[in-house]
């Protein structure tokens, strides 16, 4: 566990808890730690559908 995210970027990013500090980033932010392609995928469907690339 780190106090800090580390510094991508990254090629997936795989949402899997829905701790307020993620949901309150947004899709957008979260993203932006990635690649310009990156894949997003919301395990706990915490973010809003269409702002993802897939989910459970």
């Amino acid at each position: 566990m780190t106090p800090q995210l580390p510094l991508g970027p990254y090629d997936a990013i795989i949402l899997a808890v829905a701790h307020r500090e993620f949901i309150a980033m947004g899709p957008a932010a979260i993203r932006a730690l990635g690649k310009t392609k990156c894949v997003l995928y919301d395990v706990k469907s915490a973010l809003p559908a269409d702002q993802v690339d897939g989910r459970l």
